[in-house]
């Protein structure tokens, strides 16, 4: 049990959870409630996860999906000991931008094989905090996102944006089983339907 509630926002990329992130906080801190805002993977000055991907594949290597699952899964070991749960025990409510649903829908076939072969990294993810709130950025229309955000992210194929947000819906429908979480499990899910079409969602 801990002192803070954990709100987990998860959605592709540029669906304004970020945004959302800081919102809720101010939102939250004028209710005088202390709020911490933890994000995945975690930025460590010697672990950026992201830049190490980049780094390899712009000197010319393949980074296979399960070194990239490995990395990614990894880090969130190491910033939920060391981040995460000293935020829940300190603050009165931990928002989180991504957590391990993003994981299932962004490398859900390797995730599956994993979880198959039961190893030890699907041990760890059984430990870690369980979100008393998740909010969900659901895209409305796909193809409208993929125009938009075309320069800004690196995927770029339509059929991958609707597979990871099809991949999200069976993370949520899927994963408490999944991880048999030892704490009461029964996460509230908001989903809210982004519109592409509009300045601000």
């Amino acid at each position: 049990t801990y002192k803070a509630k954990l709100i987990v926002l998860e959605g592709i990329d540029g669906t304004g959870k970020t945004t959302t992130a800081n919102k809720l906080k101010e939102h939250y801190e004028q209710q005088g409630k202390k709020v911490f805002l933890y994000y995945e993977p975690y930025k460590f000055a010697s672990f950026d996860v992201k830049q190490i991907i980049k780094d390899l594949e712009t000197q010319g290597n393949i980074v296979p999906d399960f070194a990239i699952l490995n990395l990614m899964i990894a880090n969130r070991d190491i910033s939920v000991n060391n981040i995460l749960i000293p935020a829940l025990n300190e603050y009165d409510i931990v928002i989180a931008d991504r957590y391990y649903y993003s994981t299932y829908a962004y490398q859900w076939r390797i995730f599956n094989d994993i979880i198959s072969l039961e190893l030890p990294f699907h041990r760890i993810n059984k430990s870690y905090p369980a979100p008393n709130k998740v909010i969900f950025f659901k895209v409305k229309d796909l193809e409208t996102y993929q125009n938009n955000q075309s320069d800004n992210f690196e995927i770029q194929d339509l059929s991958k944006f609707k597979e990871i947000q099809r991949e999200y819906k069976n993370a949520f429908n899927t994963l408490d089983s999944v991880f048999e979480f030892t704490e009461s499990y029964n996460p509230e899910l908001i989903i809210i339907e982004v519109d592409q079409n509009k300045e601000s969602y």
